[in-house]
């Protein structure tokens, strides 16, 4: 337990510095220090807090909900760095999927738990229909962040030189996650 209280204090600092200085250099530097379990560690705490407090707004929930929301989460942020890793590696990046990973669960996590309490905030007000193209706005802002985050992270821990590397790995990367996750949700409607 003790590591784990370390680990994440010290994956808090590490954000709060990739979120003020998102330097390429500055998650390549991170990406040496970081483990697939601190990383997935990482992104189950947010998920749980993020679920806990949805299910708090939503006046209650179960148990097997609880654990398939924090599935969920788990299997997105994976899904999000693996097809972008992919990516980048088919573009000659050198780093590790352990590296990506990490670095990115630095950024992942706030920005995911920064839109969920601001969308959380626009729901619990008596205004809420009135302010639901907010709700969309804070969505779009952090996928926007996220798409950012991301090809610094992939820069610097991919071994990128220029920007343009980079932005394709990220951008053809969201784009396959976006048909992987239209596929997903055209087979559950079936």
């Amino acid at each position: 337990m003790l590591n784990t209280r370390i680990g994440l204090r010290r994956m808090l600092a590490q954000s709060g510095d990739v979120l003020a200085h998102p330097q390429p250099r500055i998650f390549y530097n991170y990406s040496a220090r970081g483990s697939d379990s601190d990383a997935l560690t990482y992104v189950a705490i947010a998920a749980v807090l993020i679920t806990v407090f949805e299910m708090l707004i939503g006046g209650g929930g179960s148990a097997m909900g609880l654990v398939l929301s924090v599935i969920n989460e788990l299997f997105g942020f994976y899904l999000f760095a693996g097809v972008i890793y992919f990516v980048a590696q088919q573009q000659n990046g050198r780093g590790t999927f352990q590296e990506l990973a990490y670095t990115f669960a630095l950024f992942y996590v706030p920005i995911q738990v920064i839109v969920a309490a601001l969308t959380w905030l626009v729901l619990l007000t008596p205004l809420a229909a009135v302010l639901l193209p907010w709700f969309l706005v804070i969505r779009l802002v952090g996928f926007v962040a996220q798409a950012f985050y991301a090809q610094r992270a992939v820069k610097g821990v991919m071994g990128f030189r220029g920007n343009k590397e980079a932005w394709i790995a990220v951008g053809v990367g969201l784009v396959l996650l976006w048909v992987i996750q239209m596929v997903f949700a055209q087979m559950s409607n079936i």
